[in-house]
């Protein structure tokens, strides 16, 4: 993944944004065969400068990434933007188990309504998807076991490829 060095990912001690992280860190994932969010531990995490993109989608949602970066679709496969056909979706929230993100949530003294967001499915289509330049930025580029992560940016939760 390459987002924007103010997206923050959720890790056992809060959510931190990708400066404050380290290799081996545990942060949240989603494991797309059993369908449950993982904690998984950051393999790679690495800065560098970019051109920044920012996905509206005409339904108001809107998240910053570089061009390449990889999302998860309708049928939980992983794609980067360009391999995405129009008629595929995006998912953003999967309904997936979340006992352990629930159990987190209550020793971090988190509200109830984070863990009950992440138990909908969410979804964008490609085809109402706006992609914008917003221009170049430190990116960080992280990879984890599970191939995705859960990320914040400004208030919003999205899973995406890493």
């Amino acid at each position: 993944m390459s987002v924007p060095a103010y997206t923050e990912l959720l890790t056992q001690n809060g959510w931190k944004s990708l400066e404050l992280l380290a290799a081996g860190e545990l942060v949240c994932g989603l494991d797309l065969p059993n369908r449950a969010y993982t904690w998984a531990a950051l393999q790679q995490l690495s800065a560098s400068s970019a051109e920044v993109f920012k996905y509206v989608h005409n339904d108001g949602e809107a998240f910053c990434a570089t061009q390449n970066q990889s999302w998860i679709v309708d049928n939980l496969s992983i794609k980067n933007y360009a391999q995405i056909a129009p008629n595929e979706s995006i998912v953003l929230q999967l309904d997936a188990n979340v006992d352990q993100l629930a159990e987190f949530a209550a020793r971090a003294k988190r509200n109830e309504r984070f863990v009950k967001s992440l138990q909908e499915t969410k979804v964008m289509s490609k085809a109402g998807l706006v992609q914008e330049s917003v221009g170049n930025a430190t990116v960080y580029t992280v990879k984890t076991p599970c191939n995705t992560v859960l990320i914040r940016q400004e208030g919003r939760y999205t899973l995406i490829g890493a």
